[in-house]
């Protein structure tokens, strides 16, 4: 497991835009404008949230986008409750979309 952080974060990032010949990754406030509805009826959701079935935390996924169209870049982030503090977990996911 490697040990993320903020320079490691950069070079995955730049990488995956080099191999995929994408200029930039989408900052947090574009408009995602992928809006597909399931057979189910489901629509599909940009963020996610998740609540740990013990009550302990919660997690967090944002997936990132170009030009407003997903790529198989997702956030991750885990927020856990220890007593009176609540400990930040930050994942950095590639999916395949």
């Amino acid at each position: 497991m490697l040990d993320w952080d903020v320079e490691l974060l950069k070079e995955v990032i730049e990488s995956f835009k080099e191999d995929n010949e994408l200029e930039q990754i989408d900052r947090f406030d574009v408009e995602c404008t992928f809006r597909p509805v399931y057979k189910d009826g489901s629509v599909y959701q940009q963020e996610s949230f998740y609540h740990f079935n013990d009550g302990s935390g919660i997690s967090y996924e944002y997936a990132l986008t170009t030009d407003g169209e997903p790529n198989d870049l997702t956030l991750s982030v885990e927020f856990h409750f220890e007593g009176d503090y609540l400990k930040v977990i930050f994942e950095s996911g590639i999916t395949v979309l």
